[in-house]
């Protein structure tokens, strides 16, 4: 016991200390959490170091082993790389719902109140959620929020309402935040000493029943679906009465034979997700992320907008500041997703060697398979001397909203999601996303409009829902 405490004291006594954990506790003022004026003059909590205890002792020990030691080594780079004197990564013990990284606290010790101006993780941690593996998939997804605010303090906020969530189409802002944090949670599994969230992982923990409520659905999909590349294709909506936007948004089936669109793809936190997680996970050292957190950086230096297509100026970035490892996410981007943000001609190609496999005609899928091949390898090469014409097919951000709100984007909406958005497209929706799928994106209003065939009267009423949309503004989630 004696030594243990040693070395509990060890892993967080000095600030200075490098890949420790620093775990807190709020100081409370009767139910509240007591604060005080931060140098912005926004009240900021109080907090203190955890007293040493059986949940202490357990969140030491995972500090040492699997995936937690191993972002805790993430973050100390993060924060040399971008020129920070090396603090621990703060969690904050919280019994409210947490887990998004904020910013900024007091720390009280010794009766004295110091600023630190770092972020941190607040999460609902118990000793249950520590020895089943759960704290440790999750602290490792949140830590990933921290690391890119460190690295990318410029991310800019997007202007899609619709929750978050593996399944959802959001916008490209959302999608790189969150993919990045996400692809830490399938990293965990192969990272991982848990003997229990192996056997999770396997198949071999699940409880009846509760498979089937729709987070859990979600944190499988977060596993197994960026694992085997699902999020690229299109999905189905469920059969139903409720709101078409939450079915498409929670929906799990998956169409294999159809593909979702370059913006689309952008937009989805599992696309990303997957890409991170192909890119990072068959060697996941410290020095190749610490590669990929100067093309971070690089990143930042840009000036960036909430419809920039992050994950393709990233791509370009790694691949100036270190070639060899952005050639290889590069041709990671182009395979995964088929050079749907590229041309629309190789992800035709893969829609019908899909359509041909689902139904087993194996002489027509080796017939088409050759030549889909072919079109990849040229892809990747292209790709390779012109990194710019990863975005050829991307379409910009065409927002619209109703005073709901809900706020889609043109280019990425599908047919049931602009009928509930508003009446008057209803009628018009299939030929909108019909009209997008046979030519690609939609560059402009004008362009929507001429392509279509809007009526007048229907043209205008989408320009109104247009500057509604910029009214509203972009949507920071906190």
């Amino acid at each position: 016991m004696v030594a243990l405490i040693a070395v509990a004291l060890v892993a967080w006594t000095s600030s200075a200390c490098s890949a420790s954990l620093g775990v807190l506790v709020p100081v409370q003022q009767g139910d509240a959490i007591r604060t005080k004026p931060g140098p912005g003059g926004g009240a900021m909590p109080i907090l203190e170091r955890a007293p040493d205890g059986a949940l202490y002792r357990k969140l030491i020990k995972e500090s040492q082993r699997g995936t937690v030691a191993f972002v805790l080594k993430l973050d100390e780079q993060a924060q040399r790389i971008s020129g920070q004197k090396a603090q621990p990564t703060w969690l904050l013990l919280t019994d409210e719902e947490g887990g998004f990284a904020k910013r900024g606290f007091w720390l009280r010790e010794h009766r004295n109140d110091r600023f630190v101006d770092q972020p941190y993780v607040a999460l609902v941690v118990d000793t249950g959620s520590v020895t089943d593996g759960s704290f440790e998939e999750i602290f490792a997804h949140e830590t990933g929020h921290v690391l890119l605010r460190r690295l990318l303090p410029k991310l800019p906020a997007g202007m899609s309402r619709i929750p978050h969530g593996s399944l959802t189409i959001t916008d490209d802002p959302t999608a790189f935040d969150e993919g990045f944090a996400t692809h830490f949670q399938a990293l965990t599994r192969l990272m991982t000493v848990n003997l229990t969230l192996k056997e999770h992982d396997v198949g071999l923990a699940e409880k009846p029943f509760t498979p089937l409520w729709q987070s859990n659905v979600d944190g499988t999909l977060r596993i197994d679906g960026v694992r085997r590349n699902w999020f690229i294709h299109r999905q189905l909506l469920p059969p139903g009465h409720d709101d078409a936007v939450a079915l498409l948004a929670n929906s799990s089936a998956f169409d294999v034979a159809a593909l979702k669109n370059g913006n689309q793809m952008m937009a989805s936190e599992g696309v990303v997700a997957t890409l991170f997680y192909r890119a990072m996970a068959p060697d996941p050292s410290v020095a190749r992320y610490a590669s990929l957190f100067r093309a971070l950086q690089h990143l930042d230096k840009q000036a960036l907008r909430p419809d920039s297509p992050l994950m393709a100026l990233l791509t370009e970035s790694w691949m100036s500041t270190d070639p060899p490892e952005g050639a290889r996410l590069a041709k990671t981007f182009v395979e995964t997703t088929y050079g749907a943000t590229i041309d629309s001609a190789l992800p035709q190609a893969t829609a019908v060697l899909a359509r041909l496999g689902r139904i087993g005609k194996q002489q027509a899928f080796v017939e088409h398979l050759q030549p889909a091949r072919a079109e990849l390898a040229a892809l990747v090469e292209r790709i390779t001397q012109q990194p710019t014409a990863l975005t050829t097919a991307l379409g910009p951000a065409l927002w619209i909203a109703t005073i709901q709100p809900l706020v889609l984007n043109l280019n990425t909406a599908e047919t049931d999601q602009l009928g509930a958005l508003d009446g008057s497209l209803a009628e018009w929706s299939v030929r909108i996303v019909a009209e997008r799928d046979a030519r690609g994106a939609y560059s402009s209003w004008g362009d929507l409009v001429r392509r279509v065939g809007l009526p007048e009267s229907l043209a205008i009423e989408i320009q109104n829902m247009a500057a509604a949309a910029v009214t509203l503004g972009t949507y920071p989630r906190l």
